[in-house]
Formats: C-alpha cells, structure tokens, sequence
C-alpha cells in the first residue's frame, strides 16, 4: 500500500508505518513537506488540521494520512491528543490516540507561545510533550501510531472492508 503523509517528522513517519504493520499491511511511504501551523487549542481544531493534511497530501492511488498533535478542554481540565485523518479519495476517517491532562499553565503556554514551549520542557517536536511528561516513558510515536490504527480501524469499518484475521 502506498501511504502519503504530510509531515517530515520522523516521530509520525515511524508512527504510521508501526499503525499500518499492527493492522497487517506493509506501506511505502511519501512524505511531503508541511508548514508549521499554530498548535491547535480545541479538539474541533485538531481533527481539521489532521483531516486538511490527509487531503493535501494524498497524490495519485495512495492513501493520504494526516497527523495534527493538539489540545483541548473538557469539563475544565485539559489534555493534549494526537488525531490521524485517512483519505482514500472519497472516504476521510478519523481516530485519536489516548489522550493526557496538562496543567493550566502548559495549556496557556502553548496557546500563548506555540511549539517553542517544547524546547523549554527540554524535549523536542520528534518526542513530543508526552515524553517531557513522563520522562520518556512514553514518545510521540506511540500516540502517532494509535491515532493512525485507529483512523485505519474507522476507515475499514465505514468503507465495509473486513478484517483478514
């Protein structure tokens, strides 16, 4: 399967190949390059910016794949989350990673001065926030790779493809 992907980073290029692998397929990847855009403060924000990054990069046949890390609020708590858009051409599906809480001065750091309060977490955009958070327990490739399987679970449900195992 040929997988286009609207990234340079190598956090969310291992991601999608680790998603595509659990769910059984081998992908090539193509990646283009994408702007750095402002962090993404709502969940509504986050499922547009992987959604319009799965459809500017799909060329061709391939599957084009969007990854966007951003934040939301619930019930007044905040927490950071990865989603992952597929589009096939007609179909866009969507999923998410789990998801983490921030304190209320990370989530106005972020909105305030963007992804250079990575830098000051002492962590980088290929780590990511969660591995600041957890001391590197955790990376960014694993929230990327959730985020893909479940937007590739979401795409063969809605596209009625069945699983082979």
């Amino acid at each position: 399967m040929k997988v286009c992907i609207a990234t340079s980073n190598k956090a969310k290029i291992e991601g999608v190949l680790g998603a595509l692998k659990r769910i059984g397929l081998r992908g090539e990847i193509e990646t283009t390059a994408w702007p750095q855009d402002v962090v993404p403060m709502t969940l509504e924000e986050t499922v547009q910016g992987a959604i319009r990054r799965a459809v500017s990069s799909r060329r061709g046949d391939c599957l084009g794949v969007g990854v966007e890390a951003g934040f939301f609020t619930a019930a007044g708590v905040h927490f950071g989350v990865h989603v992952a858009a597929v589009y096939d051409g007609a179909l866009i599906a969507v999923g998410a990673s789990q998801a983490f809480q921030i304190s209320e001065e990370e989530y106005l750091a972020f909105d305030k001065r963007g992804r250079g309060v990575l830098a000051e977490l002492g962590t980088d955009r290929e780590k990511g926030l969660v591995s600041a958070l957890t001391n590197g327990a955790i990376v960014r490739r694993q929230l990327v790779e959730e985020a893909v399987y479940f937007a590739l679970v979401s795409y063969m449900h809605l596209s009625g493809l069945k699983w082979s195992r």
